[in-house]
């Protein structure tokens, strides 16, 4: 019989009492977030959801599952590793995130995590436009928020003190270049840089009209504000 692994018993326990997002994120609070792969190379690579992060673990770190969506601030408990390892990130436009995260979601089995918290909140049968005009909603977006893949960027480059912690923040749009910066600092002989996990759809601009546009404006405010996104 295979091992299943102590976390994801933990969430099968979790998850109908609290729920998916809860669940999801009090694991990550919980667990040690230092992967051995960023042991090896002495470096925190912040993988934020839906930004190129499981190719950016593979070619950069070597890890062949990624480093999981831990945030910054997690990683300061140790505070050994903390000041002396690199830290690196990827962001993406929010309104381009937005899409591809939606579409991801949807496209899970129910029963994973990701899959129920969809089902649970969203709904199979919904089309994106109209998940984002129940964004205008302050409740209800703040329990989308919650969920990982759809949680806003700048939370999880912050310390504990509020403040942006990393030492580099690659760009989804320039990430060809950008990676190349990445290795420099954290792994000069990493491998080429692959695609996973990209999805086949149109550019995220055909999914939006001026509202859609303006609601994602205020919801992700403060990545667009921070990071100086434009749509």
């Amino acid at each position: 019989m295979a091992k299943i692994p102590k976390y994801r018993m933990v969430s099968s326990i979790l998850v109908p009492i609290i729920g998916p997002a809860k669940s999801e994120n009090l694991i990550n609070h919980i667990k040690n977030p230092y992967s051995r792969w960023e042991d090896r190379h002495q470096c925190i690579f912040v993988h934020v959801p839906k930004a190129a992060g499981k190719a950016i673990s593979r070619s950069l770190l070597d890890a062949p599952n990624g480093t999981g969506h831990n945030k910054l601030r997690n990683y300061e408990r140790n505070r050994e590793k903390y000041s002396v390892y690199r830290k690196v990130s990827v962001i993406r436009n929010p309104w381009d995130r937005l899409v591809s995260a939606f579409f991801y979601l949807r496209s899970l089995d129910a029963r994973t995590n990701g899959g129920a918290f969809f089902k649970r909140h969203i709904g199979h049968d919904i089309e994106f436009q109209s998940f984002i005009r129940r964004l205008e909603d302050p409740s209800y977006r703040e329990k989308i928020l919650e969920w990982e893949h759809f949680t806003p960027q700048k939370r999880f480059l912050i310390r504990r003190d509020g403040q942006l912690g990393v030492d580099f923040i690659a760009r989804f749009e320039s990430l060809s270049s950008d990676f190349e910066t990445m290795k420099a600092l954290v792994n000069p002989g990493a491998s080429d840089l692959s695609r996973i996990n990209a999805s086949k759809r149109e550019s995220y601009e055909s999914y939006y009209d001026e509202k859609l546009k303006a609601i994602v404006q205020h919801a992700y405010s403060e990545d667009i504000d921070t990071f100086e996104y434009e749509f």
